[in-house]
C-alpha cells in the first residue's frame, strides 16, 4: 500500500512500515510511544533490528484504512509476543486491549486494586 501527501508519503507491506526514509518491521517492534510533534500525534518505532521510525503522524497512516490495518496487525503481533515496550497511554490511544501482551508497570488502572484474587 502507498498513500502521499504534500512531500510527504507511507509505504506498507505485509511485515513492515516505511515513513519518507525510514522504515520498521511492524511484527518486530521492540518500542512504541505515542507523542505529540507540534500539533501533530505521532508515534514513535523502533524494531529488533535497530530500524526506528521517529516522528510518525498518526491522522496521516489512519487516513487510508488499508493502509493502517497493515500497520496496527503488526503492532498487535508484536505487543502480543511480549518482547515490546508498550506505555498504557500509548495502548490507550491505540485501544490495544489489556489482555494482549504484559501489562504495563505504569498502568494506572491498576492503582488501588487487590492483586491476586
Amino acid at each position: 500500500m502507498f498513500r502521499a501527501t504534500k512531500n510527504h508519503w507511507t509505504a506498507a507491506g505485509a511485515i513492515w512500515v516505511q515513513w519518507r526514509s525510514s522504515w520498521v518491521d511492524t511484527y518486530h517492534l521492540t518500542h512504541i510511544r505515542f507523542s505529540a510533534d507540534g500539533t501533530n500525534r505521532v508515534l514513535r518505532l523502533k524494531d529488533a533490528h535497530g530500524n526506528v521510525i521517529h516522528s510518525f503522524k498518526i491522522s496521516q497512516i489512519q487516513g487510508n484504512p488499508d493502509l493502517w490495518d497493515l500497520v496496527y496487525n503488526g503492532i498487535l503481533h508484536s505487543v502480543a509476543s511480549g518482547n515490546c515496550d508498550i506505555d498504557a497511554k500509548t495502548r490507550r490511544i491505540l485501544k490495544i486491549p489489556y489482555e494482549l501482551g504484559p501489562r504495563p508497570v505504569n498502568d494506572n488502572r491498576s492503582k488501588g486494586r487487590r492483586r491476586g484474587w
